[in-house]
């Protein structure tokens, strides 16, 4: 189990570590330049991102949880993990609008996220069957 949380932690601020690098290709290719605080700030936030992200997937895994209460949990951990650190970086200013439309396009990415992967675990599951079905 820690070999696996150790493995996940490293996915996590390598996806943080990739979303950054293109937030900072594009201020480059726009030649915004900002201050090495302002960077330093943004990494930390999306390595700790990535490893949130990479550490909560393990909530899925738990087979006493039926899927609804997985997402469920998951859900309500990311959008309070998410809010906190995008709040203390600086990703949106805080207003009743701002946090509004945060919250709202959080819950959009998640959804098509979570429905993306759903897809993808059933098209699995799905070939999964046929192969059992040939054999037997």
């Amino acid at each position: 189990m820690i070999r696996e949380l150790f493995f996940r932690i490293l996915a996590g601020i390598a996806a943080g570590g990739f979303i950054m690098f293109i937030a900072l290709t594009i201020l480059m290719i726009n030649d915004i330049n900002p201050s090495s605080h302002y960077l330093w700030t943004q990494m930390l936030g999306s390595i700790l991102m990535g490893i949130y992200f990479a550490i909560s997937a393990l909530i899925f895994e738990n087979d006493s949880m039926s899927l609804l209460s997985a997402t469920a949990i998951h859900y309500a951990l990311s959008i309070v993990v998410w809010f906190t650190i995008a709040y203390a970086v600086g990703w949106f200013p805080f207003s009743m609008t701002a946090v509004a439309i945060a919250i709202s396009t959080f819950t959009i990415l998640y959804c098509i996220h979570w429905f993306c992967f759903y897809l993808y675990y059933k098209r699995m599951e799905n070939k999964l069957n046929q192969s059992l079905k040939k054999q037997g």
